[in-house]
């Protein structure tokens, strides 16, 4: 049994019946419309907390979801110079 081979006509119809599709599905926005910008300076912040420092690769506990927070970092900047030449 041969394939007939398949007219110029169907495979524009079939490809703009695919970008039709494409088109209708892209369009469609799932966002949901409470997702809209929110202005940082009218958040209200709930306490304070103090950041727990680590160095890469462990990371701190998880937070959890939690209210907006005053997040106090202690960090400490040291420079130094090297003490030999790099030639």
């Amino acid at each position: 049994m041969k394939n007939k081979p398949i007219s110029r006509t169907k495979k524009m119809l079939f490809l703009i019946a695919m970008l039709s599709v494409f088109f209708e599905v892209g369009c469609n926005s799932s966002e949901d419309k409470n997702t809209a910008a929110i202005d940082p300076t009218k958040i209200e912040v709930e306490g304070e907390m103090i950041a727990e420092l680590t160095s890469p690769p462990r990371v701190p506990a998880p937070i959890g979801n939690r209210k907006a927070t005053k997040l106090i970092v202690n960090m400490e900047i040291v420079e130094k110079k090297a003490s030999w030449l790099m030639v």
